[in-house]
């Protein structure tokens, strides 16, 4: 069976669009609510979710007015005025609540829309640091700069007749680049943490990436002291250094939090779910998840989904 991500995919063209939306080639999008009457109607449907997002694309949100609470592979995060959000392609993310007064604008685009700054070294740096810290606090007199290169950027998307959007967009995205390194760049602690950072820190973003491809395949923290050319107790050691959590606690929730979302999902039977998990078999799986949830796969799903699992799919798992 082929191993697949469970998340509820997001992908760019499921965003929320106002009616001043702007959207290239289906693969890079301008959105806000700035002056919209309800602002926030369109997020309701991402705070009901009943699963979290697995986000597709590149984002950048601006926080404006108002607030705007989010769970980000699995850390909360507060977004207040004057706070930017970076989300790249593989992110897990929840919205949790946002204030009725909320207000945003937003730049998102695809991993085939061709951003030169996107793949600068510079860009390369930015990435690692926001994998790990999404939310980064900024001063309102530079939102007001961004939002000034955003509406530049939407003028340009409004012309039809323009030939040359593709050309426009990346030189604007490289200033933008620029500009959010160099957000980094002026605040000590994030320049101690992404210019300077100790082979510890280094190694903890590592294993939390590898993490983040290969945990449907390997639950092991043998595996990832491999890649990484350490010891497994090591790894384990300098992960709860860093990060607060051991190792395999971090494998543990990317992998339970799989299988919550197929669980309530309703669509597929504990057997399979342990398959695309890469479990032994169904009793292993029960096993693991009891260990880490409380109750067995099959009575976390009837208590989450509204109509519950048939009693052939319960059967299956009678083992745990």
């Amino acid at each position: 069976m082929v191993k697949t991500s469970v998340f509820k995919d997001l992908e760019m063209m499921m965003l929320p669009i106002s009616n001043e939306a702007q959207i290239f080639e289906d693969k890079f999008m301008l959105t806000d609510n700035l002056n919209v009457p309800d602002g926030t109607a369109e997020l309701e449907k991402f705070c009901s979710s009943e699963y979290p997002f697995k986000i597709n694309f590149n984002m950048i949100l601006f926080c404006v007015e108002g607030c705007l609470k989010v769970r980000i592979n699995f850390r909360e995060y507060r977004l207040q005025p004057n706070s930017v959000l970076f989300a790249l392609p593989g992110t897990v993310g929840e919205c949790l609540e946002y204030t009725p007064d909320y207000r945003l604008f937003l730049i998102a685009f695809s991993g085939s829309m061709d951003i030169i700054a996107a793949n600068s070294p510079m860009a390369l740096d930015m990435k690692r640091y926001v994998s790990n810290n999404a939310v980064v606090g900024i001063s309102r007199k530079e939102v007001d700069e961004c939002l000034m290169l955003y509406r530049v950027m939407n003028g340009k998307m409004q012309h039809s007749d323009f030939t040359f959007k593709k050309e426009v967009l990346n030189g604007y995205m490289q200033v933008l680049f620029a500009i959010g390194y160099q957000w980094l760049a002026d605040n000590k602690k994030h320049t101690e943490a992404f210019c300077c950072k100790s082979r510890q820190q280094g190694l903890c973003d590592d294993f939390l990436e590898l993490v983040r491809e290969n945990h449907l395949k390997r639950r092991g923290i043998s595996f990832y002291a491999d890649r990484l050319c350490v010891s497994p107790k090591y790894l384990s050691s300098v992960v709860k250094q860093i990060s607060g959590r051991y190792a395999g606690e971090w494998i543990k929730d990317y992998v339970i939090i799989e299988a919550k979302a197929l669980l309530r999902s309703n669509r597929y039977t504990v057997q399979q779910i342990s398959d695309m998990l890469n479990f032994a078999n169904p009793s292993f799986f029960g096993k693991y998840f009891k260990a880490a949830v409380g109750c067995s796969p099959c009575k976390y799903a009837m208590g989450t989904n509204k109509n519950g699992l048939s009693r052939t799919d319960c059967r299956i798992s009678k083992s745990e």
